[in-house]
């Protein structure tokens, strides 16, 4: 609702003018107990700035679908704003038409990219994020999802379902040998020759051109390629400075656009802070706050173990990974030496391993304490951050190795060995 808008003062400030000849009146502020500059406008006027705005609006992209035709003839000058002002509430209605959202609105089914078991990771329309420290392997958990999707074998090895759709692979940082085993391993995993040119995936990479140069190059690939998934390897390169909050929230803007437009799902690979779980920067802070899914990722010993930070949908089964020789899969000159992901138990020597949290909680607290206290206690004796305290305190919940009651946190009776992660 546009409220207390002035046709007579937008239309001059636009261009155009009243004529003068009556505008001795609007000095005379005491003859009127509530003066309007519509007061001043003859008949002809009034159509002559109704027409203006009509033409200015449509100039803007609002185009009113049918006007209704008010006589100005007969009516009084409190007629013609109150007409006036019905006149421009019909096209601010029509302006905001297209994003009403009701409780009845027939809605297309969601459109799944990717999908691990019965979990939807990734939709068409909306964006995710893979987080996790630096050589943690996300770049290989990428690998392993697109590999899954566009496998020649209908059996997926990591529980994603395939999908042949095209495939967008930006690199903002790797060189091109790297980035061209890359596609060796994707390759690979989709059981086709190392060198298989595969025209469901197109790769850029982009790191010798500047932050606004690949943003530009980016949509034209997606254009150009129309990906129904589109990984950017490096997301926070795409700007100057990922910790410039308004920059951030402007770029992950345009991720929800494109994803929005072009009905594809943009998956982001980012660091996470040191010791922490939390995505770096504001670009970070942003981005998990946007995504559909965030998926962290942390090395246990030669393991890597993936997990489902954040989710809007079903959350995934936390799994395993680590890094196998291509040759084992592979018989091609290119996979020698070529490291291919694959899945694998969760890490054995955690499950003998008593959980940081309750052995501190059993050794500092006799097995029950302020859960405030406890990530302090944590903090101390693990040399780790805040958020990290915590992030730890409550996977050893959710895995019921400690029990949370109101400010309370205890050892489960039943159990005092769990996953160290």
């Amino acid at each position: 609702m546009i409220e207390n808008y002035d046709l007579a003062e937008n239309s001059a400030s636009e261009g155009y003018a009243p004529s003068s000849t009556n505008g001795q009146a609007c000095n005379n502020a005491d003859n009127s107990q509530s003066y309007s500059p519509l007061d001043n406008l003859t008949d002809e006027e009034i159509e002559a700035a109704i027409d203006f705005e009509e033409q200015r609006l449509a100039s803007q992209g609002f185009q009113p679908s049918a006007l209704e035709e008010r006589p100005y003839e007969a009516a009084s000058v409190s007629h013609e704003a109150k007409s006036h002002q019905e006149h421009i509430d019909l096209l601010t209605s029509q302006m905001i038409e297209p994003f009403t959202v009701t409780a009845d609105l027939e809605l297309p089914e969601v459109k799944p990219v990717v999908s691990l078991d019965d979990a939807v990771l990734c939709s068409e329309g909306n964006i995710s994020a893979v987080v996790g420290e630096a050589k943690s392997k996300k770049t290989f958990l990428c690998t392993a999802i697109v590999g899954s999707l566009i496998t020649a074998n209908s059996d997926s090895r990591f529980g994603i379902k395939r999908n042949f759709c095209r495939v967008l692979w930006i690199d903002t940082e790797q060189s091109l040998e790297h980035i061209q085993k890359v596609l060796f391993r994707l390759n690979v995993l989709g059981e086709w020759q190392a060198r298989f040119p595969n025209p469901l995936i197109r790769t850029l990479s982009v790191r010798s051109e500047s932050p606004l140069q690949r943003l530009d190059l980016v949509e034209a690939a997606i254009r150009t390629h129309k990906p129904k998934l589109i990984v950017i390897d490096g997301i926070s390169d795409l700007m100057s400075n990922s910790n410039n909050l308004e920059a951030s929230e402007a770029l992950v803007s345009l991720l929800l656009t494109w994803s929005t437009n072009y009905k594809c799902h943009i998956m982001n690979v980012l660091h996470t802070n040191p010791n922490s779980d939390k995505a770096r920067g504001h670009l970070g802070s942003t981005l998990m706050r946007k995504a559909e899914t965030v998926a962290f990722v942390h090395r246990v010993g030669e393991k890597s173990i993936v997990e489902p930070q954040y989710c809007r949908n079903k959350p995934f089964e936390r799994f395993a990974f680590w890094v196998e020789d291509a040759e084992a899969y592979c018989q091609d000159e290119e996979a020698v030496g070529l490291g291919v992901p694959m899945p694998c138990d969760m890490p054995a020597e955690s499950e003998s391993k008593e959980d940081d949290c309750v052995r501190i909680l059993r050794e500092e607290f006799g097995g029950c304490a302020e859960r405030k206290l406890l990530r302090h206690k944590v903090e101390e004796r693990l040399g780790v951050t805040r958020n990290y305290a915590s992030m730890k305190i409550s996977r050893a919940i959710d895995r019921h190795l400690l029990i949370a009651e109101n400010e309370l946190v205890m050892i489960a009776k039943d159990r005092t060995v769990g996953v160290t992660v």
